[in-house]
């Protein structure tokens, strides 16, 4: 498709341009009228998302919380199969992504799809150092500067982009609801290879996404408007009332000055007023109103907690009993959304990003694939119970599993390092009877002996001045170092004697 080519749209000159794009669009007007209605002019959705994440603190916590749990997993490049050319594409992307400007704030700008429906994210493209074409810069736009065609694929709107010319101030259209927007003059399909994308909650019905802060509008909007009765009434009932009474035929300028005084109560320690007026409090007469307001605010908490993350005892304190047992299934819940945002991700950057890159530095290579490892914590003593275990039964684990499992550095080569003395370990097991001689050189990596696979009696037991010693084995050297008895030379004499008959 060329992409210089425009796909003239007629305008509505009463509707903004995300108005006229499809069924999606009409929950997003009864968004911006609720606003508009309320005297907060928004020029679009996604300001009025923004706006959310700037003012509610519980909203932005709870999604900082989602992305962060995300951004906070361990990823690796994954080769698509066993091959040298798998391994090489495995090894340039993983060199690519590491060239990349803070890679971690681009997935960072992606994830905002998450909360406002779709995010587009524009690559510079330039060469680095070792003459591949990469990422050199990306740009995170603003939601308001593209569109989606009916078969789903982006469109830039004019303006802002090139090449069609600005729309002069004077043209601006006024909504219906006070609004004031520049309606697009035209669309162009957006450059291949240029524009990273993410929807979140997308279908055929909305091509723009659902994001968390639609789902959460509502529930922010009721508690913002209940604070600002919280905040009357607190003001009302949170201090008592001055009354000053006065007798019959006071001037209105006493009076005037009376209710000064009375206004300088909010703020003086004290006042002074004539002895013929009499001044006292007068108390609330309801005090259950500010937990009304509390409780309102919280279940609005509550609400937005599941609508993020799926439960609200992995958010809060939890106000009900049993929390131990109902957190631990809410924290399944988040996990579950853990590994959908992460599978969501991934798609993005395999089936764009790394895709471009493999096309572009190595065409028709098979494409590695960039993984989150979304695993639970595990608990390290009872997995290296397990790993004790299998090791025990013989199932081969490469030491590398070892030090990644438990987060341990791989000795370099020649680096001295720190282990169990295991010819101490089988010069005693040696010395005592425990394993053979053949047993200790097959955990060494030796080759058996002859005469190696039976048991050694016990030095205790040697009639030589040293024996008890303590003496430790060199299992190295077959077993050196055993103490030797009489009966052992006329077992081995009668058994040579049986061999020869």
């Amino acid at each position: 498709m060329n992409s210089e080519k425009l796909t003239q749209r007629v305008p509505n000159s009463t509707e903004s341009w995300w108005y006229a794009l499809g069924e999606e669009s009409r929950s997003a007007a009864t968004l911006l009228q609720t606003e508009a209605a309320a005297g907060r002019v928004q020029t679009s959705v996604y300001d009025l998302f923004s706006e959310m994440l700037g003012k509610d603190g519980h909203l932005y916590a709870v999604l900082q919380t989602r992305v962060n749990a995300l951004l906070g997993l361990p990823r690796a490049v994954v080769a698509s199969g066993g091959g040298d050319a798998d391994r090489s594409a495995q090894s340039l992307v993983e060199q690519l992504i590491s060239g990349v400007p803070d890679f971690e704030g681009l997935c960072r700008a992606l994830l905002d799809g998450m909360t406002k429906g779709f995010a587009v994210i524009e690559c510079v493209w330039g060469y680095d150092a070792a003459g591949r074409l990469n990422v050199v810069d990306w740009i995170a736009h603003r939601q308001e500067s593209f569109g989606f065609a009916d078969d789903g694929s982006l469109e830039l709107l004019c303006p802002p982009f090139s090449p069609l010319p600005s729309i002069p101030p004077t043209d601006l259209n006024v909504l219906l609801d006070g609004r004031a927007a520049i309606p697009p003059q035209g669309t162009r399909p957006a450059p291949a290879r240029k524009f990273l994308v993410l929807k979140f909650g997308a279908d055929a019905r909305h091509r723009y996404g659902r994001g968390l802060c639609q789902h959460a509008y509502w529930y922010y909007w009721f508690k913002k408007n209940a604070l600002k009765f919280w905040a009357v009434f607190t003001e009302k009932f949170g201090a008592p009332t001055a009354v000053a009474t006065f007798p019959p035929g006071t001037p209105r300028e006493e009076r005037d000055n009376l209710l000064e005084i009375l206004r300088s109560l909010q703020s003086d320690a004290g006042v002074v007023v004539p002895e013929t007026i009499k001044l006292h409090l007068l108390e609330a007469g309801r005090s259950g109103g500010a937990s009304a307001f509390r409780e309102f605010a919280e279940w609005c908490n509550d609400e937005m907690s599941k609508i993020v993350l799926g439960g609200t005892l992995t958010s809060g304190e939890g106000r009900r009993g049993g929390s131990l047992a109902l957190g631990n299934v809410h924290e399944l819940v988040r996990q579950d959304y853990l590994e959908a945002d992460a599978r969501l991700l991934e798609s993005v950057l395999n089936s764009q990003l790394i895709r471009w890159m493999c096309d572009l530095n190595l065409p028709g290579a098979t494409t590695p694939a960039l993984r989150f490892d979304t695993r639970p914590p595990a608990d390290l003593a009872v997995q290296a119970e397990v790993d004790k275990t299998l090791v025990g039964l013989g199932v081969p684990i490469p030491v590398r599993y070892f030090h990644e499992r438990y987060g341990r550095p791989a000795p370099t080569v020649g680096e001295e390092t720190l282990r169990y003395d295991d010819a101490n370990l089988f010069g005693y097991h040696l010395q005592y009877g425990i394993l053979t001689i053949n047993e200790a050189r097959a955990r060494l990596g030796l080759a058996p002996m002859p005469g190696g696979d039976r048991r050694p009696r016990m030095l205790a037991e040697a009639a030589t001045p040293n024996a008890g010693d303590g003496a430790p084995i060199d299992a190295d050297r077959g077993g050196e170092g055993l103490e030797k008895k009489p009966e052992d030379d006329a077992e081995r004499a009668s058994e040579s004697e049986a061999r020869g008959r």
